[in-house]
């Protein structure tokens, strides 16, 4: 029902001659032909141009950057819960589990994920019934790797999911984390974790999320919705 604008960028030589509001309009163009509707993660800059075109606020998310991650501590696993390594033959399984929350099939884009680092794929699963509980990915990045995303169907499952994450790595991290999600903030502040930036999510003629921001923990990034 929705499609992703980003990455608008300009070359600095040719910035202030009206190419970004050009392009943007081109991709709501393209977008509303097909009958969806444009979604969009913006920058505080950003935020007040796509508001003028008709963006609402759908809720607030916060990068958080961590220079040197070497974290140490024992992850705590809530009681009836298993974390394996999430293999990319049951992705489809997964993207099953995360459609309802995400608000859409991004089978193909867990499965790109998953192949780019397979080492930091994980996926929670209940003890009981088996059935998944939530799963976390994560990806290089230009700078440096990036966790997300993270869905689950509780924060003490996001908690145990993020901390098994992140014991993977050594060195600078980012998550982006939904603002809603407090214990998780508080979790990622107390172990390093400083905002470098919010971002809005926004939607086109919409005040109503597509997502469940009560289940979207951190998403995959801005530029990949």
């Amino acid at each position: 029902q929705f499609a992703w604008i980003s990455m608008v960028l300009v070359t600095p030589d040719c910035q202030r001659r009206g190419i970004a509001g050009e392009l943007l309009g081109l991709c709501i163009a393209e977008i509303e032909t097909r009958g969806l509707v444009a979604g969009l993660d913006a920058t505080p800059a950003g935020r007040p141009i796509y508001q003028a075109l008709g963006f609402s606020d759908i809720y607030g998310l916060q990068r958080l950057h961590c220079a040197e991650w070497r974290d140490g501590s024992p992850i705590l696993v809530p009681d009836g819960l298993t974390l394996q390594p999430l293999k990319a033959e049951n992705i489809g399984v997964v993207a099953a589990f995360d459609a309802p929350y995400f608000g859409g099939d991004r089978n193909g884009l867990l499965e790109h994920l998953v192949i780019r680092k397979t080492g930091q794929a994980w996926i929670a699963t209940m003890d009981a019934n088996g059935e998944i509980a939530g799963y976390v990915l994560a990806r290089e990045g230009r700078e440096c790797p990036q966790v997300g995303p993270l869905v689950a169907v509780s924060e003490d499952v996001a908690l145990a999911l993020v901390e098994r994450a992140l014991s993977e790595f050594i060195g600078p991290l980012y998550v982006d984390v939904a603002d809603r999600h407090a214990k998780l903030n508080a979790l990622l502040t107390s172990r390093g974790f400083v905002p470098q930036r919010p971002f809005t999510r926004m939607l086109k003629g919409r005040a109503q999320s597509f997502d469940d921001p009560a289940r979207i923990f951190a998403i995959a990034g801005p530029e990949l919705g």
